[in-house]
């Protein structure tokens, strides 16, 4: 049973979860790489540079259709980092709904990984964009 004054946050979460849910089934049912109603990246189009997301829409897509191969195929680097994003964001909503503040050892592992997070995506930007690319 939820307590008092903690119905909003449940249905925040309740929400979320609906809204994450929709997404997921939507975007399974439809092929990006066809069009699907899925706008292209715009850096691409301005620059010709794929940016550290291109390719994760069609991934996700592969990945909710059980096609990791061909997932890995369009972003690599999301595709593998994706479970440990996924446990990392779980982390948070627990952190989120226990309403504890966090230890000063808890920030400093926080900032760390999300730090080495950003760095993972911008060499992943610059290598995909070296014209090696297709033979790493």
């Amino acid at each position: 049973m939820i307590g008092s004054g903690r119905w909003i946050p449940a249905l925040v979460a309740v929400c979320a979860l609906l809204v994450v849910a929709g997404g997921a089934w939507w975007l399974r049912m439809r092929d990006p790489a066809v069009g699907g109603g899925i706008a292209a990246c715009r850096f691409h189009a301005l620059t010709g540079w794929q940016c550290p997301g291109c390719g994760m829409t069609r991934a996700t897509h592969h990945l909710l259709n059980g096609r990791l191969g061909r997932a890995f195929y369009f972003n690599a680097l999301y595709v593998a980092m994706s479970p440990g994003l996924l446990l990392w964001g779980a982390w948070w909503v627990r952190h989120w709904w226990s309403e504890k503040p966090m230890s000063a050892r808890a920030r400093r592992a926080n900032a760390w990984l999300g730090g080495m997070v950003l760095a993972a995506w911008l060499v992943f930007w610059l290598v995909r964009n070296t014209s090696g690319w297709p033979l790493l």
